[in-house]
């Protein structure tokens, strides 16, 4: 047995603390992974949607109408931060 009660719990409160540590560890590692493949898929996708408004001409041939200051057309890849700070942010 243990010298002092203390020392039980203690020891128990560190094994409790590393226990939770290696879940959030293995949690992170699986929610990193998932990021990755979606940004891949994202990624895929914009070039899918390019290649496809290239073969149609579009963005060449458009008029500035419904254009903002900088000319660029809305884009589905401009971001808006959800906390409403800062600029729009291209991806």
């Amino acid at each position: 047995g243990a010298a002092l009660p203390t020392t039980t719990l203690f020891v128990f409160g560190l094994l409790f603390l590393l226990l939770i540590a290696l879940h959030f560890s293995v949690k992170i590692s699986s929610l990193t992974d998932q990021v990755r493949k979606l940004a891949q898929k994202i990624a895929i996708l914009q070039s899918e949607l390019d290649e496809q408004r290239g073969e149609r001409g579009e963005g060449r041939a458009e008029s500035k109408e419904g254009r903002g200051e900088s000319g660029e057309k809305d884009h589905p890849s401009t971001i808006v931060p959800p906390y409403g700070a800062g600029e729009s942010t291209k991806v």
